[in-house]
């Protein structure tokens, strides 16, 4: 598994990055392709959309159904145009990034599958306590809204 503080990722220094992570993770998961998440592939990624102004200030996405095709390949998912409500419950073929909070940090990070009490199944931080980001284990962590793509 990578993770956007691994040395490898300069251009994801200061912890930022944490969409993009997130989502290339559960785009290639929803194409069957998850074995292609790779550090390598990452940084290619990442280069290419940088050169192409998909990525914006801290590594937020400028064009997020651009990084999906350049991810997963032109026309296989496509994004949901619109910041989805907390409780949004993904429909069939569906799939959410979730954008969690920490009032007690006042930090905000992206991640897949959070559930209470700080498990995800996938964090794009593995902070030193090897269980992911202190953002998403806040005892009043929260998910404040959803990112979501579809398959095409």
């Amino acid at each position: 598994m990578i993770y956007q503080d691994d040395p490898d990722f300069t251009s994801t220094e200061d912890h930022f990055g944490c969409c993009l992570f997130s989502t290339a993770y559960l785009a290639l998961k929803a194409t069957g392709a998850l074995d292609q998440f790779i550090t390598d592939n990452m940084k290619s990624w990442l280069a290419t959309d940088e050169a192409n102004q998909v990525i914006g200030a801290d590594d937020y996405l400028e064009n997020p159904q651009a990084w999906l095709d350049t991810v997963a390949g032109p026309g296989k998912l496509v994004y949901l145009d619109t910041v989805l409500p907390a409780d949004y419950v993904p429909q069939q073929c569906e799939f959410v990034v979730d954008y969690i909070y920490n009032p007690d940090t006042k930090f905000h990070h992206f991640v897949v599958g959070w559930q209470p009490g700080g498990d995800c199944e996938y964090d794009p931080l593995n902070s030193d306590n090897g269980h992911g980001s202190y953002t998403a284990h806040g005892p009043k962590t929260y998910i404040e809204s959803r990112r979501g793509f579809k398959l095409a």
